[in-house]
């Protein structure tokens, strides 16, 4: 319905409502007596009909908002203007035709206010549900942006072809960095002049509203193929034509401070981005290939979704033996994962569960990988690209005897000693991190950077904890189904236990006639059939017989058996135990368990 159609139903409905606030009274109370007396009057009152004015003037509004918001986003998600449209006009049409018929006025009023509202209300909520955050209306920031929009006195928004060429596109906010204050600012103004500064802002905001966490540009002599990671999986995307490309990266580059003409060796770079509520540093990452270029864009949210062990999805008790390892005086924690896999998150908190204000903590970092912040923590720093190593600052760290030391990565033997020396003389804590695929691996790449001292690295030692990123089905589009006798017995799961398992959406059989108002893609996933991840969870408690295997056997069968005698559970099982609750499916276990 277009919209001047529906202004003139406002209009007809503004004229009813004369009618309606002179029908809807007090009906006149006629006694039984020859002479009839004169009713309470006040039938046709001004307020009646101001307040009905009111009414139909905020409905005319409304509906037309729904009528242009359908049209601009019904097909995406799901919400088509044929639907609602008519909804929004007949429920109020219908609530006046019964309020008319009531003859008292407040009970009629407030029947028209239901009618007015109440799909109103229902369309703001399915759609604010399906949309960005930045998308979403009548919430509190949008709220507060209205009234300082009123309270400003700003004018409203220019349309589209008063604004400047930069300007245009979707409200993304670009910041320049990797050079001076001014630098940056000049780097940002050539961009701005660039036709691709747009189609930066265009491919920023696709990939944020689709989930994506990386974007990854590759290029050949005729096109750019696009892909976003969305949940550790590449999707591909709509391709982009050489030209757009090549200006897309300009853009990106410059505003990165890198070489905008090299095409060839590795550069990396940094800049900054703002798009509705949320803030993302988006590292770039360029090098020459065979067939052109890949450039790959990681955006890093500002905001850290996970605060706390009980945000990670892990096992309650896991979570209480890991918490009670960071809080033992002495010995030594290590945290591993593969690259890629969230270490750094669990790694930061990790240490935010730590008693960080009545413990002294000393973190070693090197200059080239930041050591992120976390309060109440001290970091002292190395060089490692002019060849220094933390055996450099260790000197410095023990002779302030902190309770713990913190140190994101092991890269000599000679470090590894000097901790676990002053671990066990003094009675500290260290936290270290590894890149492995499990705990077993975790202990055996230590090992393989030849401390001199194997035996007291086997007694510092006391938890491994690792960890594998899984993708978690779509509540909305997962499809149960009862598993074989078979399955169950594969996965280790007693029989009678699981009555169903869940798996990704499967689409029907060609020629399967859709149901009625079945959406073709599922409006959560993206028809992708997850939605989000969570990490299963290995911790491997260090038993006494695992120390003396050790130093004495260090294979990886060897401390597996070991580790089950122990009671620790592998990541198998620990990722059956998600696939039991629903969270999963087991071709997703399977293929991460894979990597």
């Amino acid at each position: 319905m277009c919209r001047k159609a529906v202004i003139v139903v406002g209009s007809l409905g503004l004229t009813c409502g004369w009618a309606g606030a002179l029908a809807a009274q007090e009906w006149p109370y006629y006694p039984a007596q020859e002479v009839l007396s004169r009713g309470p009057g006040d039938y046709l009152a001004w307020y009646k009909l101001l307040a009905c004015a009111i009414l139909v003037f905020c409905w005319v509004r409304t509906t037309d908002w729904i009528n242009r918001d359908t049209f601009e986003l019904g097909d995406r998600i799901e919400m088509p203007a044929q639907i609602w449209n008519p909804i929004a006009v007949f429920a109020f049409l219908i609530g006046f035709l019964l309020a008319v018929s009531i003859p008292l006025f407040a009970a009629g009023y407030a029947l028209l206010v239901i009618a007015w509202a109440a799909p109103l209300a229902t369309y703001i909520l399915m759609r604010n549900g399906r949309v960005t955050d930045e998308q979403k209306v009548l919430t509190p920031a949008h709220i507060k942006l209205w009234l300082a929009g009123l309270t400003s006195g700003r004018k409203r928004k220019q349309p589209t072809d008063t604004l400047a060429a930069h300007e245009q596109g979707p409200p993304v906010q670009l910041t320049a960095c990797g050079a001076s204050e001014t630098e940056n600012q000049a780097h940002l103004i050539m961009a701005r002049q660039s036709p691709g500064y747009v189609l930066v802002k265009e491919l920023i905001a696709d990939s944020i509203m689709r989930r994506a966490t990386r974007i990854m540009l590759d290029y050949s002599k005729e096109a750019v193929d696009v892909r976003y990671d969305v949940d550790g999986v590449w999707h591909p995307v709509e391709p982009r034509d050489r030209e757009s490309g090549d200006v897309i990266l300009a853009v990106m580059k410059k505003i990165s401070a890198l070489n905008m003409e090299e095409r060839r060796a590795r550069q990396e770079g940094e800049f900054k981005v703002k798009f509705g509520s949320g803030k993302y540093s988006c590292q770039l990452v360029s090098q020459g290939t065979k067939t052109g270029e890949r450039a790959i864009l990681e955006l890093v949210p500002a905001k850290i979704p996970f605060k706390s062990l009980d945000d990670l999805g892990m096992r309650e008790k896991m979570r209480d033996e890991l918490k009670g390892c960071l809080a033992n005086p002495d010995g030594m924690v290590v945290f591993s994962a593969l690259p890629l896999g969230g270490l750094q998150t669990t790694w930061n908190v990790g240490l935010t569960a730590t008693d960080r204000y009545l413990r002294d903590f000393a973190a070693i970092e090197d200059k080239a990988h930041p050591f992120t912040h976390v309060e109440n923590i001290e970091v002292f720093s190395f060089d490692g690209a002019a060849g220094q190593t933390p055996d450099s600052v260790l000197r410095t760290i023990t002779l302030r005897e902190p309770d713990v030391i913190v140190i994101p990565d092991f890269v000599t033997g000679t470090a590894i000693d000097s901790l676990c020396e002053y671990s066990l003389t003094q009675k500290r804590l260290i936290c270290a991190s590894i890149r492995a695929k499990d705990g077993i691996e975790a202990l055996l790449r230590i090992l393989a950077l030849k401390p001199q001292q194997p035996d007291k690295f086997a007694a510092t030692v006391t938890a491994v904890l690792n960890q594998r990123l899984v993708r978690l089905l779509c509540e909305t589009c997962r499809q149960a189904y009862e598993p074989p006798d078979q399955l169950l017995q594969k996965l280790g799961i007693p029989k009678g236990r699981v009555e169903v398992l869940y798996r990704e959406y499967q689409p029907p059989p060609p020629g399967t006639k859709k149901k009625k108002g079945e959406p073709e893609v599922c409006p959560d996933c993206g028809g992708i059939g997850y939605r989000g991840r969570t990490a299963v969870f290995e911790l491997i408690k260090i038993s006494d017989e695992m120390r003396k295997a050790l130093v004495s056997q260090p294979r990886p069968e060897v401390l597996r058996h070991l580790s089950r005698q122990a009671g620790n559970l592998t990541l198998q099982e620990e990722g059956v135990l998600l696939v039991a609750r629903g969270g999963t499916a087991i071709t997703e276990l399977q293929r991460v368990l894979k990597q």
